[in-house]
């Protein structure tokens, strides 16, 4: 992910990105930002996930249960994105 200020390379298992604090800040430029689920990446990604879930689980005989939180998982990574903080705005 990027940040929308000075569009530096956040990772999404940075300590940033895993506070549970409400304001979270880029760590180079330590301007606002806030995460948030892009639903057009969700539903752009909804078929393929779930194509790969259905051969995965056919092909390893694994659970579908296990495969289908899985590709949840994956789709939820693949459709989290950053924006510009409300506070920032605000100011």
């Amino acid at each position: 992910m990027k940040c929308p200020h000075c569009n530096t390379s956040i990772s999404l298992f940075s300590k940033t990105m895993n506070s549970f604090e409400k304001n979270r800040v880029c760590p180079e430029c330590q301007e606002a930002i806030k995460s948030y689920l892009d639903f057009k990446s969700v539903m752009i990604w909804f078929i393929p996930v779930f194509i790969f879930n259905f051969i995965i689980s056919t092909l390893f005989g694994f659970s579908m249960g296990i495969t289908t939180a899985a590709t949840i998982g994956i789709m939820m990574l693949i459709s989290t994105k950053l924006k510009i903080s409300q506070e920032d705005n605000k100011s």
